[in-house]
Protein backbone atom coordinates (compact mmCIF):
# COMPACT_ATOMS: atom_id res chain seq x y z
CA UNK A 1 0.00 0.00 0.00
CA UNK A 2 0.99 3.38 -0.93
CA UNK A 3 0.86 6.63 0.89
CA UNK A 4 0.78 10.00 -0.04
CA UNK A 5 1.37 13.46 1.75
CA UNK A 6 2.47 16.91 0.74
CA UNK A 7 5.03 19.17 2.75
CA UNK A 8 5.67 23.08 2.31
CA UNK A 9 9.04 23.70 2.28
CA UNK A 10 12.38 26.01 0.87
CA UNK A 11 14.00 24.18 -1.17
CA UNK A 12 17.29 22.67 -0.71
CA UNK A 13 16.20 21.43 2.90
CA UNK A 14 15.89 17.66 2.36
CA UNK A 15 17.19 15.89 -0.08
CA UNK A 16 15.27 15.35 -3.35
CA UNK A 17 17.39 13.40 -5.45
CA UNK A 18 16.08 9.71 -7.13
CA UNK A 19 16.94 7.89 -3.98
CA UNK A 20 14.92 9.87 -1.36
CA UNK A 21 11.63 9.30 -2.82
CA UNK A 22 10.55 12.69 -2.91
CA UNK A 23 10.33 15.14 -5.49
CA UNK A 24 10.73 18.92 -5.19
CA UNK A 25 7.93 20.81 -7.34
CA UNK A 26 7.76 24.90 -6.89
CA UNK A 27 5.16 26.54 -6.77
CA UNK A 28 4.33 29.26 -9.35
CA UNK A 29 3.28 32.83 -8.80
CA UNK A 30 3.49 32.80 -5.29
CA UNK A 31 4.52 36.17 -3.41
CA UNK A 32 7.78 36.32 -1.85
CA UNK A 33 8.84 37.70 1.38
CA UNK A 34 11.98 38.48 3.20
CA UNK A 35 13.10 36.28 6.15
CA UNK A 36 14.88 37.86 9.10
CA UNK A 37 17.24 35.29 11.62
CA UNK A 38 17.40 37.37 15.03
CA UNK A 39 19.02 36.86 18.37
CA UNK A 40 20.37 39.29 21.32
CA UNK A 41 23.11 41.34 20.79
CA UNK A 42 25.31 39.51 23.18
CA UNK A 43 24.15 36.16 22.90
CA UNK A 44 26.11 33.20 23.93
CA UNK A 45 25.96 30.29 21.18
CA UNK A 46 26.01 26.73 21.88
CA UNK A 47 28.95 25.27 19.70
CA UNK A 48 26.48 24.21 17.21
CA UNK A 49 24.51 27.64 17.09
CA UNK A 50 28.04 29.18 16.32
CA UNK A 51 28.38 26.80 13.57
CA UNK A 52 24.59 27.69 11.63
CA UNK A 53 25.48 31.42 12.19
CA UNK A 54 29.08 30.94 10.55
CA UNK A 55 27.58 29.48 7.86
CA UNK A 56 24.64 31.56 7.32
CA UNK A 57 26.91 34.76 7.12
CA UNK A 58 29.21 32.85 4.88
CA UNK A 59 26.00 32.11 3.00
CA UNK A 60 24.24 35.34 2.81
CA UNK A 61 26.72 37.84 4.19
CA UNK A 62 26.60 40.35 7.55
CA UNK A 63 23.59 42.30 6.99
CA UNK A 64 22.97 44.07 10.13
CA UNK A 65 19.49 46.17 11.16
CA UNK A 66 19.98 48.43 14.76
CA UNK A 67 17.07 49.59 15.84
Amino acid sequence: MFSFGYAMLLDKLVQTDESSGLVFRPLVDVPKAEMYIIWRKYQTFTPVSELLVKALRERFGERRQEH
